[in-house]
């Protein structure tokens, strides 16, 4: 009987350390798609780019005279990965439908520390500061600023140096308002082409 008792218990031990290994080993193929770590969009930012699906803004053209609204159609946080090392991050993606397409693209992103739209760039930084791969400069911050006969708290000024007009801006931001101006400025960032401010 007792023979019996470690037969049984030898045995099952065999079946446990199998079980062991054949979990470990799916659990480490599964664990290539996951993420070792999520570098995450830094929450200073999210008050200045981030808003409810539908929140919408009216600009106008002060060249023109013409106003466009911008709607924000659809707002998502994705989980891409890095590369091998199993480094994430989070890209937010914009959706925006504007009646006279002054964001031409349609879409924007926060990519990369960069926050990307049709009308500017944000990033989250210090006055003087720079994104060389961007072409993108901090240039400076209000405490107050009146845009349009309105006055605004907390606004931030950034300036992107592009040979293409239409990435050749420089925007105010408002915190949790958003782009409350932005001029386009030719290439050689001399001429003012358009001014749009919210209305």
């Amino acid at each position: 009987m007792k023979q019996f008792i470690i037969l049984i218990d030898s045995r099952l031990n065999v079946w446990l350390i199998c079980l062991t290994l054949v979990l470990g080993i799916i659990f480490c193929s599964c664990n290539k798609d996951h993420c070792s770590s999520i570098s995450r969009i830094p929450a200073e930012m999210k008050s200045w780019v981030m808003f409810p699906e539908g929140s919408y803004w009216i600009y106008r053209d002060s060249t023109t005279g013409v106003l466009d609204s911008v709607i924000l159609k659809h707002q998502e946080i994705k989980i891409i990965q890095e590369d091998e090392s199993h480094r994430c991050y989070e890209v937010l993606d914009h959706d925006f439908y504007s009646t006279n397409n002054i964001i031409n693209s349609g879409s924007c992103a926060y990519f990369d520390y960069v926050y990307s739209c049709g009308l500017g760039h944000y990033f989250v930084g210090i006055v003087g500061e720079s994104i060389d791969f961007y072409n993108l400069k901090y240039i400076a911050y209000f405490d107050s600023l009146y845009i349009n006969n309105i006055l605004y708290q907390e606004v931030k000024c950034f300036r992107t140096f592009s040979s293409n007009v239409h990435k050749n801006t420089q925007s105010y931001w408002a915190k949790n308002i958003g782009i409350i101006k932005s001029i386009k400025l030719s290439p050689s960032g001399i001429d003012t082409l358009n001014i749009f401010e919210l209305q």
